[in-house]
């Protein structure tokens, strides 16, 4: 996003995707799905077990699977 706005971009949101930020543990906090994208064998640094780690494509893939799983049966 180009918004200066972090709590207008989260409300916003179907989901946050990232590195290692602030942002993603107040995404996670707030109950957005939440991923962080980390290169092989790097270990991650928040301790959000709700942050999904991306590692490779069919970690992306699967992330969007859960998200739109989880939004169809609401």
């Amino acid at each position: 996003s180009q918004s200066k706005d972090l709590a207008q971009d989260l409300a916003q949101a179907i989901a946050v995707i990232g590195s290692e930020t602030t942002a993603l543990a107040i995404a996670a906090l707030c109950g957005i799905p939440t991923a962080r994208s980390l290169p092989m064998g790097i270990l991650p640094m928040l301790p959000f077990k709700e942050i999904y780690t991306i590692q490779n494509p069919d970690d992306i893939k699967d992330f969007l699977q859960q998200i739109f799983n989880c939004q169809e049966e609401v």
